[in-house]
């Protein structure tokens, strides 16, 4: 079976990605230099590549060269905690699929599950996600039930009240996303 390949010099970082695939079913390859980076490729074409800009033998842009080479559909992420604006131009000029800032861990890991699904799969991101995603970019603070004008009942125990807002919102936001889709209520919580 294809796995992802990531490709980062920082051990802990890498471990820490690798467990959180691997957790969700994801087969996983990890090196931290170009050289090894070069080779995994060569024996296998991965699922997708997640690289490091900078590597101990090398920049992550010019292994984004060698796998456009071999294959310019396969989805590659280009990671790194220097600043987007410097670097990401010249990645997608040359073929990155996503440019991401390695210290939002949970986004670029979920990008990860993302491409791999799709990958396996042959199918698109489900819709859901796709409207979810565009509530959370008109913001927080605006309301779906004045957007969508429609009741959004959702029942469900509290959470620790210093998570309480967001879990709020984000339970509220799929109560609405979820009749918008299937044209029913999201049964409550109390009702089972």
């Amino acid at each position: 079976m294809k796995k992802i390949l990531l490709i980062d010099d920082s051990d802990t970082y890498i471990w820490h990605l690798q467990k959180y695939l691997q957790h969700r079913g994801y087969p996983v390859k990890t090196v931290s230099t170009l050289k090894e980076a070069l080779a995994a490729i060569q024996d296998e074409i991965p699922l997708v590549v997640c690289c490091d800009l900078d590597l101990p033998d090398g920049s992550g842009m010019d292994f984004l060269n060698e796998v456009r080479a071999a294959d310019k559909e396969l989805p590659f992420i280009l990671a790194s905690c220097h600043d987007k604006d410097d670097y990401e131009q010249e990645a997608m000029r040359r073929g990155a699929t996503l440019c991401m800032d390695k210290m939002k861990g949970l986004l670029l890991q979920d990008k990860l599950v993302e491409y791999a699904y799709r990958q396996l799969s042959g199918e698109k991101a489900p819709t859901f996600h796709k409207l979810l995603l565009e509530f959370f970019r008109k913001g927080l603070n605006s309301s779906p039930k004045r957007e969508t004008s429609m009741e959004c009942p959702f029942s469900i125990y509290p959470p620790p009240s210093s998570e309480r807002r967001s879990f709020s919102r984000f339970t509220e936001a799929f109560s609405c996303l979820f009749k918008s889709l299937t044209g029913s209520r999201v049964p409550s919580a109390s009702a089972t």
